[in-house]
């Protein structure tokens, strides 16, 4: 279950719930049904993850499953879900690719309304990074398509983002792209954006460095100026000389994080793109 941010004691929850705090410390202790976020002084603490959980295993001890059994079906419940949302999710990859190479603009669009009314934004993250890439090898004219299809949704959102004064002024990240440009870069970079805003920061679009960052004398004066402390490297061709050069230049400049997205990276942990798990350490890609 995933921690929400807002928390409640366990009175509390026993007054949305209907369960005794007694009972809810027996289905913890006994049943390890419950996994509480503990404060310093040990009081258990819930979120709306836990609510719904607890509202669903009284749901079934009223149609008569022992409780003992509750956390079985429920762990099978939730793999069923998560299951239905990886063939869904799948089932839109497919129809927005077929969509793009019979250059369908209104099904694309029509596809993409769906997707961003109906599943969350890791996942269409996921779905726009897998269409991209599978429409890599197609002509110009169906990656124009796809791109002039998603660009405006995904601009729009960030644009949004900032009119609301939702983004971090102090969380900047600085995304620059490393590698030959291509055609499919832009493209790249606002679904990377997309990603920054969804986590508050704000996202400050970098030059594409004609060389290696240790020889770019421009670079670190704008992230000074800027105040950005974290560098996002994204590449879409191939880029290994450059990136070689950018974990010598990150361990000389410790003050500043320098995190890396690839193509073979999204595409080998078949994960949402979550740019924070992929970060140079000591010579190593971590994720």
């Amino acid at each position: 279950m995933s921690h929400d941010k807002a928390l409640y004691p366990i009175r509390e929850i026993a007054r949305l719930t209907g369960v005794s705090p007694i009972t809810l410390r027996a289905w913890e202790r006994r049943y390890d049904l419950i996994e509480p976020v503990r404060t310093d002084s040990g009081h258990r603490l819930y979120n709306q993850a836990h609510i719904d959980y607890i509202n669903e295993a009284v749901e079934l001890t009223k149609q008569g499953v022992a409780i003992s059994k509750v956390k079985a079906i429920l762990a099978e419940r939730e793999q069923q879900r998560l299951s239905t949302l990886d063939r869904d999710e799948n089932s839109f990859v497919d129809e927005l690719i077929n969509a793009s190479r019979a250059c369908n603009d209104s099904k694309i669009k029509e596809l993409l309304f769906q997707l961003y009314a109906e599943f969350w934004h890791e996942q269409i993250q996921q779905v726009l990074f897998k269409v991209t890439f599978a429409l890599t090898e197609e002509q110009s004219a169906v990656r124009l398509l796809w791109q002039n299809s998603v660009l405006p949704l995904l601009f729009s959102r960030v644009y949004q983002a900032n009119k609301q004064a939702r983004l971090s002024q102090s969380n900047k990240i600085m995304l620059i792209g490393a590698g030959q440009a291509d055609l499919d870069g832009q493209l790249i970079q606002a679904i990377i954006s997309n990603e920054v805003v969804a986590i508050g920061a704000k996202p400050v679009i970098g030059r594409r460095l004609k060389s290696s960052p240790s020889t770019d004398k421009l670079l670190l004066n704008e992230l000074k100026a800027l105040h950005c402390g974290i560098v996002l490297v994204y590449a879409v061709t191939d880029a290994s000389n450059q990136l070689s050069e950018w974990l010598k230049w990150a361990k000389n400049h410790q003050s500043i994080e320098v995190l890396f997205v690839s193509e073979e990276q999204i595409e080998l942990t078949n994960q949402p793109v979550n740019f924070a798990t992929f970060r140079f350490a000591d010579g190593i890609v971590l994720n």
